[in-house]
């Protein structure tokens, strides 16, 4: 039994972002099917996603409502590949310039 990722968010938190801000959206391809186990899972939402050759999930970290602040429905985790081999592939958008700088420098859009 082995790939289990604990669960997470890949936004960063608004006290402790790196200097590529914050993570806007992420889009994960799974590179193999796994015989048993693996899924990810999203507990706040009672959805799992079996991982299968060539699938993809992806979602939007942040809130549409409110800009800069973490979906919270977004917690995600990795199952334990209990059969298998699990290879995938993520890739996640961050925001480098912020609303404010985009407002008071116009060649910054």
């Amino acid at each position: 039994v082995s790939g289990h990722y604990e669960p997470h968010y890949d936004y960063g938190r608004v006290d402790h972002t790196d200097a590529r801000g914050m993570r806007l959206a992420t889009f994960m391809m799974y590179l193999s099917s796994v015989a048993e186990g693996g899924s990810t899972v999203f507990p706040r939402l009672g959805l799992g996603v079996t991982p299968h050759q060539n699938d993809a999930v992806s979602w939007h970290n942040l809130r549409p409502e409110q800009p800069g602040w973490g979906n919270e429905l977004t917690l995600h985790a990795g199952c334990p590949v209990v059969q298998g081999s699990k290879w995938g592939m993520s890739v996640m958008w961050s925001v480098v310039v912020s609303q404010s700088s985009l407002l008071s420098d116009p060649m910054a859009r």
